[in-house]
């Protein structure tokens, strides 16, 4: 068991952390500070407000009674957290968590939570985002369970389950870490960001001070900190259904814009190529064996010309689709020299239809395609690292490819130049390069790349060469829809479409949680990624 003796310069050091946290400041009825109820104690069945005085906050017949609850009850409390105005607590053999909202030396209201399926032994609650919170919950046998509490609708979201020591005694939450106490390894802290792994490391000493102040049953009323983002967000407004294969198995997306419909294709790099429609919803799935990457390219009729790399037949396979008319079909595959293909991308040249396909030997290959999806090579490049992502420039006649470990290269197709537009930096790409598109709107085009290293992407004005902006994706909560991180390919369309006016960018989720299921493919409104370039005055 720690040994609950506490220094005087840690007490200290507490103090101070918790008071420049924001915590106890009350408003009572007049308006006026409580500065000495400083903590939420739990007595038996009773929660207090406890300082030089106190107050019951629990048992309260009055918001009871307003809530359809007994006034009486007689079960203890297990255990409370508190984030200014918050409180939650769980009592003796039950399933649900009550909620009150503090309100001078009162709860102005007490609900019921809808019950939840594990013990609940341990509790912890901060802000997250959008006027979510953060609710962590210890069984008692070694899991923490993860939820987001939706505090006006009064709902719960489990977002992932984290394995740790059983009889787990207290947590918190700092801005960026789940803090605990385990009785065999110490205070111990994981990252909050679910898009993250979770990997368990030793509390740093401010994190550690938290947990000071704190038992299961006795807490100081604080206001704890949200959620903190390294870089700017925006939400993931849908998503598609999970992929049919766990692991890593969900890869590249392309976006097919029809005049009234709109297919979002994305590989199973396990079995074939799906496409779904805006809701997320699958309508077709062809296997095909493992492709990894696909691309689209328009047709004349609302038809659509779709590429895939084939790394089970060592082939680019073909298929056509016609959203509007509900058409998709698989019409060709062109065997290719490539032991491994990898990563595609396809566009249509001055003098005929290109596809660049690379594979893991670092080799680029170009082949010019045929009418009747015949094709040669037409010229083979040699990289020093893996390269995947790939997308060309029609109008500028140039190929944009990502080398893994090293950053952007911009070939120039006329003279077969290369440059190095964009290296790996702290405030800029981390390896792994992955997805590459580009945004088309008028006489601008915006380069997106995914920064698999920190689970961002970047935003590149084409001409001339600029970073402009760099982002997260996060969930939306209202929607019920988590964000996405480990992003491998990506897609952007500017094809206004009736749910996103301004084009859409589609991105591979390799870390799908809330609940954790199997891999997909989120999806964001570009208007929120304007927003952000305007923030930043590069609009």
């Amino acid at each position: 068991m720690r040994n609950h003796l506490i220094f005087p310069w840690r007490y200290l050091f507490a103090v101070i952390l918790v008071l420049a946290a924001g915590g106890c400041q009350y408003v009572d009825q007049n308006n006026a500070r409580l500065d000495h109820l400083t903590r939420v104690e739990a007595v038996g069945s009773r929660l207090l407000l406890t300082g030089t005085s106190s107050a019951q906050l629990y048992p309260s017949v009055q918001a009871d009674q307003r809530a359809g609850l007994s006034p009486t009850k007689a079960a203890d409390i297990e255990s409370i957290a508190v984030s200014e105005p918050w409180v939650v607590w769980s009592e003796d053999d039950a399933a649900e968590l009550r909620l009150g909202r503090l309100q001078g030396d009162r709860f102005s209201e007490v609900t019921l939570l809808p019950p939840l399926s594990h013990d609940l032994d341990v509790l912890c609650l901060a802000p997250w985002v959008d006027g979510t919170y953060d609710l962590f919950v210890s069984n008692g046998d070694g899991v923490f369970y993860h939820y987001w509490l939706d505090l006006q609708q009064r709902t719960s979201r489990l977002v992932r389950t984290l394995a740790v020591n059983p009889d787990i005694s207290t947590c918190t939450l700092s801005a960026s870490a789940l803090v605990f106490n385990d009785p065999y390894l110490g205070v111990l802290a994981v990252d909050r960001n679910p898009e993250t792994v979770a990997v368990l490391r030793p509390a740093k000493s401010y994190e550690a001070a938290l947990l000071e102040l704190i038992t299961p049953v006795s807490q100081p009323v604080q206001t704890l900190a949200a959620a903190d983002r390294p870089w700017s967000t925006v939400h993931a407004v849908q998503e598609t259904q999970p992929v049919a294969d766990t692991g890593d198995a969900a890869d590249d997306p392309a976006i097919l814009p029809g005049a009234n419909t709109t297919w979002i294709a994305g590989t199973n790099k396990q079995r074939g190529l799906a496409i779904y429609d805006l809701t997320g919803q699958q309508l077709y799935f062809a296997e095909r064996g493992r492709l990894n990457n696909v691309d689209a390219l328009a047709l004349p009729d609302g038809e659509f010309l779709l590429a895939a790399s084939n790394r089970t037949d060592h082939s680019i396979d073909f298929f056509r689709a016609a959203p509007d008319s509900n058409a998709f079909a698989f019409v060709a595959s062109l065997p290719i020299t490539l032991d491994d293909p990898y990563g595609l991308c396809m566009a249509r040249l001055h003098n005929g239809l290109r596809v660049w396909v690379s594979d893991s030997d670092h080799r680029v290959q170009e082949w010019r395609i045929s009418r009747d999806y015949q094709g040669h090579m037409t010229r083979d490049w040699q990289f020093d690292g893996q390269v995947e992502g790939c997308v060309a420039d029609t109008a500028k006649q140039q190929l944009y490819l990502g080398e893994e470990d090293r950053g952007i290269w911009r070939i120039d197709l006329a003279t077969g130049s290369q440059t190095l537009m964009a290296a790996m930096s702290g405030t800029g790409l981390q390896p792994d390069v992955e997805g590459l598109a580009i945004y088309h709107n008028g006489s601008e085009s915006l380069l997106v790349a995914s920064s698999q290293g920190d689970d961002s992407y970047l935003v590149y004005r084409l001409n001339p060469w600029q970073q402009l902006v760099k982002f997260q994706i996060t969930a939306d909560p209202a929607r019920g829809v988590d964000g996405a991180s480990e992003t491998d390919g990506l897609a952007v369309s500017s094809v206004a479409t009736a749910s996103f006016p301004a084009g859409l960018l589609v991105v591979q989720d390799g870390r799908n949680r809330a609940p954790a299921q199997a891999q997909n493919f989120k999806l964001v409104d570009w208007r929120e990624v304007t927003a952000l370039l305007t923030q930043t005055g590069a609009d």
